[in-house]
């Protein structure tokens, strides 16, 4: 029984979960459980990529894992910032309106999920010289 239990509770999407707990208008709870799980995605990418760094899986090319593994830190931190800084922009620009916060988790989940598809094309999904 407790077996059964826990495949069904597998079953529901987690998403699911935050949407009833959100305290907040359905659309505000959709796009907060949007911007979450591209988040996750994000994380996870970055992880494979980081994995793939310290494994050696770039060593057919010219620079160091060390280097390969400090740019990419640099570069997403400095990408981060600058998504965080277009979101602002995108919140002040409508914050006389009512979806202000919707649309600045719209402009996050979009950036995010582009971030991760480049990530992905440029460090996973490449081809050796």
């Amino acid at each position: 029984m407790k077996k059964l239990f826990l495949f069904l509770a597998l079953l529901i999407p987690i998403n699911s979960f935050a949407q009833a707990d959100c305290k907040f208008t359905k659309a505000m709870c959709v796009a907060q459980s949007d911007y979450e799980r591209v988040d996750a995605e994000l994380n996870k990418t970055y992880q494979l990529v980081v994995q793939k760094i310290k494994s050696d899986e770039f060593s057919d090319y010219l620079v160091s894992k060390q280097s390969i593994q400090q740019s990419l830190l640099r570069s997403q931190r400095t990408w981060l910032k600058y998504r965080d800084a277009n979101c602002d922009a995108v919140y002040t620009l409508f914050s006389g309106g009512t979806s202000k916060n919707i649309d600045r988790l719209v402009c996050l989940t979009a950036m995010t999920t582009t971030r991760t598809q480049r990530l992905r094309k440029l460090y996973l999904n490449v081809h050796k010289p």
